[in-house]
Protein backbone atom coordinates (compact mmCIF):
# COMPACT_ATOMS: atom_id res chain seq x y z
CA UNK A 1 0.00 0.00 0.00
CA UNK A 2 1.42 3.35 -0.87
CA UNK A 3 0.99 4.61 2.75
CA UNK A 4 3.31 1.85 4.23
CA UNK A 5 1.03 0.32 5.95
CA UNK A 6 0.71 -3.80 5.18
CA UNK A 7 -1.77 -5.45 3.82
CA UNK A 8 -4.19 -8.35 4.70
CA UNK A 9 -2.72 -10.85 2.20
CA UNK A 10 0.88 -10.12 3.91
CA UNK A 11 -0.48 -10.08 7.47
CA UNK A 12 -2.31 -13.17 6.64
CA UNK A 13 0.95 -14.79 5.58
CA UNK A 14 3.04 -13.63 8.49
CA UNK A 15 0.79 -14.78 11.16
CA UNK A 16 0.36 -18.59 9.05
CA UNK A 17 4.01 -18.35 8.60
CA UNK A 18 4.27 -17.73 12.35
CA UNK A 19 2.27 -20.60 13.46
CA UNK A 20 4.01 -22.97 10.84
CA UNK A 21 7.48 -21.84 12.99
CA UNK A 22 5.81 -22.29 16.70
CA UNK A 23 4.39 -26.28 15.35
CA UNK A 24 8.20 -27.01 13.49
CA UNK A 25 9.95 -25.73 17.14
CA UNK A 26 7.78 -28.06 18.77
CA UNK A 27 8.08 -30.91 16.75
CA UNK A 28 12.03 -30.15 16.87
CA UNK A 29 11.75 -29.58 21.16
CA UNK A 30 9.91 -33.32 21.08
CA UNK A 31 12.20 -35.17 19.09
CA UNK A 32 15.07 -33.47 21.09
CA UNK A 33 13.67 -35.09 23.49
CA UNK A 34 12.85 -38.50 22.34
CA UNK A 35 16.48 -38.89 21.18
CA UNK A 36 18.01 -37.84 24.77
CA UNK A 37 15.73 -40.25 25.98
CA UNK A 38 16.78 -43.05 23.61
CA UNK A 39 20.86 -42.18 23.46
CA UNK A 40 20.24 -41.85 27.63
CA UNK A 41 19.09 -45.42 27.89
CA UNK A 42 21.70 -46.88 25.46
CA UNK A 43 24.34 -44.99 27.48
CA UNK A 44 23.28 -47.10 31.02
CA UNK A 45 22.57 -49.99 29.24
CA UNK A 46 25.97 -49.86 27.73
CA UNK A 47 27.28 -48.78 31.22
CA UNK A 48 25.51 -52.23 32.64
CA UNK A 49 27.52 -53.94 30.21
CA UNK A 50 30.48 -53.60 32.24
CA UNK A 51 29.03 -54.71 35.51
CA UNK A 52 28.19 -58.07 33.82
CA UNK A 53 30.82 -60.00 33.91
CA UNK A 54 31.01 -59.60 38.04
CA UNK A 55 27.76 -61.88 37.75
CA UNK A 56 29.32 -64.60 35.66
CA UNK A 57 30.69 -66.22 38.40
CA UNK A 58 27.10 -66.90 39.22
CA UNK A 59 26.01 -68.21 35.95
CA UNK A 60 26.34 -72.12 35.72
CA UNK A 61 26.81 -72.57 31.96
CA UNK A 62 30.36 -70.01 32.13
CA UNK A 63 31.72 -72.17 34.79
CA UNK A 64 32.24 -74.79 32.25
CA UNK A 65 34.50 -72.42 29.67
CA UNK A 66 37.93 -72.45 29.43
CA UNK A 67 40.06 -69.49 29.63
CA UNK A 68 40.79 -68.46 26.72
CA UNK A 69 36.77 -68.62 25.72
CA UNK A 70 35.67 -66.48 29.05
CA UNK A 71 38.24 -64.12 27.56
CA UNK A 72 35.96 -63.84 24.50
CA UNK A 73 32.86 -63.77 26.09
CA UNK A 74 34.44 -60.83 28.06
CA UNK A 75 35.30 -59.04 24.62
CA UNK A 76 32.47 -59.50 23.32
CA UNK A 77 30.50 -58.09 26.69
CA UNK A 78 33.19 -54.97 27.00
CA UNK A 79 32.87 -54.27 23.15
CA UNK A 80 28.88 -53.98 23.51
CA UNK A 81 28.99 -51.83 26.22
CA UNK A 82 31.76 -49.34 24.74
CA UNK A 83 29.60 -49.50 21.25
CA UNK A 84 26.29 -48.50 23.09
CA UNK A 85 27.41 -46.04 24.64
CA UNK A 86 29.66 -44.74 21.93
CA UNK A 87 26.26 -44.98 20.24
CA UNK A 88 24.39 -42.95 23.00
CA UNK A 89 26.68 -40.51 23.05
CA UNK A 90 26.67 -39.67 19.22
CA UNK A 91 22.68 -39.61 19.98
CA UNK A 92 23.31 -36.62 22.53
CA UNK A 93 25.69 -34.95 19.91
CA UNK A 94 22.82 -35.04 17.60
CA UNK A 95 20.38 -34.19 20.50
CA UNK A 96 21.89 -30.59 20.71
CA UNK A 97 21.47 -29.21 17.86
CA UNK A 98 18.44 -31.33 16.56
CA UNK A 99 17.64 -28.39 13.74
CA UNK A 100 20.68 -28.18 12.30
CA UNK A 101 21.43 -31.80 11.87
CA UNK A 102 18.00 -32.99 10.31
CA UNK A 103 18.89 -34.59 7.46
CA UNK A 104 21.68 -36.60 9.49
CA UNK A 105 19.41 -37.60 12.23
CA UNK A 106 16.76 -39.77 10.21
CA UNK A 107 19.54 -41.69 8.61
CA UNK A 108 21.13 -42.40 12.15
CA UNK A 109 17.77 -43.10 13.92
CA UNK A 110 15.98 -45.40 11.24
CA UNK A 111 19.65 -47.42 11.42
CA UNK A 112 19.31 -47.55 15.00
CA UNK A 113 15.75 -48.79 14.61
CA UNK A 114 17.30 -51.42 12.22
CA UNK A 115 19.95 -52.62 15.05
CA UNK A 116 17.41 -52.56 17.70
CA UNK A 117 14.87 -54.71 15.87
CA UNK A 118 18.26 -57.22 14.54
CA UNK A 119 19.26 -57.41 18.40
CA UNK A 120 15.58 -57.87 19.32
CA UNK A 121 15.50 -60.54 16.81
CA UNK A 122 18.32 -62.45 18.41
CA UNK A 123 17.36 -62.20 21.69
CA UNK A 124 13.96 -64.08 20.57
CA UNK A 125 16.27 -66.51 18.48
CA UNK A 126 18.84 -67.12 21.27
CA UNK A 127 17.49 -66.07 24.38
CA UNK A 128 19.51 -65.08 27.78
CA UNK A 129 19.17 -67.89 30.41
CA UNK A 130 21.79 -66.54 32.72
CA UNK A 131 21.58 -65.63 36.08
CA UNK A 132 22.63 -61.50 35.52
CA UNK A 133 21.62 -59.12 38.26
CA UNK A 134 19.79 -61.49 40.37
CA UNK A 135 17.13 -61.79 37.81
CA UNK A 136 17.01 -65.34 35.98
CA UNK A 137 16.30 -65.61 33.56
CA UNK A 138 17.52 -62.16 32.37
CA UNK A 139 15.31 -62.42 28.90
CA UNK A 140 12.24 -61.77 31.15
CA UNK A 141 14.09 -58.12 31.84
CA UNK A 142 15.94 -57.85 28.90
CA UNK A 143 12.88 -58.44 26.03
CA UNK A 144 10.94 -55.71 27.55
CA UNK A 145 13.09 -53.33 27.67
CA UNK A 146 14.03 -54.14 24.26
CA UNK A 147 11.01 -53.20 22.82
CA UNK A 148 10.72 -50.26 24.38
CA UNK A 149 14.41 -48.66 22.88
CA UNK A 150 13.11 -50.20 19.44
CA UNK A 151 9.41 -48.48 19.67
CA UNK A 152 10.98 -45.22 20.65
CA UNK A 153 13.38 -45.57 17.89
CA UNK A 154 10.56 -45.91 15.91
CA UNK A 155 8.39 -43.15 16.51
CA UNK A 156 11.88 -40.84 16.90
CA UNK A 157 12.88 -41.85 13.17
CA UNK A 158 9.43 -40.82 12.18
CA UNK A 159 9.10 -38.04 13.96
CA UNK A 160 12.78 -37.02 11.78
CA UNK A 161 11.40 -37.75 8.46
CA UNK A 162 7.88 -35.91 8.78
CA UNK A 163 10.25 -33.10 10.24
CA UNK A 164 12.45 -33.31 7.15
CA UNK A 165 9.38 -33.61 4.61
CA UNK A 166 8.08 -30.37 5.86
CA UNK A 167 10.93 -28.41 5.35
CA UNK A 168 11.00 -25.75 3.06
CA UNK A 169 13.67 -25.47 0.68
CA UNK A 170 14.93 -21.50 0.94
CA UNK A 171 14.42 -20.79 -2.51
CA UNK A 172 10.79 -21.70 -2.53
CA UNK A 173 10.11 -19.73 0.85
CA UNK A 174 9.55 -16.33 -1.23
CA UNK A 175 6.62 -18.30 -3.16
CA UNK A 176 4.80 -19.36 -0.03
Amino acid sequence: MADGSADIGELVGATMSGAQSLATDDRLLWLRRLVVLTAAVEVAVGLLHFAMPAFFDRADGLHTLVDSEKDFVLLVTFSTGILLMAFGFVGLLLARSVDRYQAALYPYLLTKTCLWAARLGLEILFPVGLDLFWIEPFTMVAMPGMVLEFLLFVVAAVMAKRLVNSRVPADRASIL
